[in-house]
C-alpha cells in the first residue's frame, strides 16, 4: 500500500500494481478483505475506495466491482443467487390407497375426484369420519379393523328423519 488517506467515513486506499495482481482468485479476494476489514474496523472507516498508481480500480478483483467505495459487509454478501429449494415431490400413487378411496367414494365420506391414490388429509379424514359412524377407535389410520368394517360397509343412513332442509 502506498497511502490511505480518510474523509467523511470513507478511506482512500492507493495500492501499488503489485498488489493488486495476480491469477489466483482466491489470494486476490483475501487480499481485498483484508485490506477493506483491516481500514473499517470498530474505530474506522464505513467504507474504502481503492486506487492503483492513483486511479479507480475498474476490474481488477474477480466479482467485485470496485468503482465505488466497498464495505466489509458488501464483501461477506455472497454475489451468487439463492439456490431454490428443492421441488416438493409427491410419493406416487398406491393402488391399495387408491381403492380404499373409491369404497369411501362410494360410501359418502370422501368426495367425487378425490381417488389420487396418495394418502392425505382429505383421506385420513373420511377415514376419522367413518370410524365414528361404524364406532371404532378413531385414529384416521387404515388399520385392520377399519379396513375389515369398510370392506363390508353399507351406506350409512339418517338416524331420525328431521324436517325439510335439514
Amino acid at each position: 500500500m502506498l497511502s490511505v488517506k480518510v474523509a467523511n467515513g470513507v478511506a482512500t486506499v492507493d495500492l501499488n500494481e503489485r498488489f493488486a495482481s495476480g491469477s489466483d482468485r482466491a489470494s486476490l479476494l483475501a487480499r481485498l478483505s483484508q485490506v477493506v476489514r483491516t481500514l473499517t474496523g470498530p474505530q474506522g472507516a464505513k467504507a474504502v475506495q481503492l486506487l492503483v498508481n492513483g486511479g479507480i480500480v475498474a476490474a481488477r478483483f474477480p466479482g467485485i466491482s470496485t468503482s465505488r467505495p466497498i464495505t466489509f459487509r458488501f464483501l461477506q454478501t455472497p454475489n451468487v443467487a439463492v439456490p431454490e429449494p428443492p421441488s416438493l415431490r409427491l410419493p406416487p400413487p398406491d393402488p391399495a390407497v387408491k381403492d380404499v378411496q373409491q369404497q369411501l367414494i362410494e360410501l359418502s365420506y370422501l368426495l367425487p375426484g378425490d381417488a389420487d391414490g396418495r394418502f392425505g388429509p382429505a383421506t385420513q379424514n373420511a377415514i376419522l369420519s367413518f370410524q365414528k359412524w361404524e364406532r371404532l377407535g378413531r385414529t384416521g389410520l387404515l388399520d385392520g379393523q377399519t379396513e375389515a368394517r369398510l370392506a363390508a360397509a353399507t351406506h350409512p343412513a339418517p338416524i331420525s328423519q328431521g324436517a325439510a332442509g335439514k
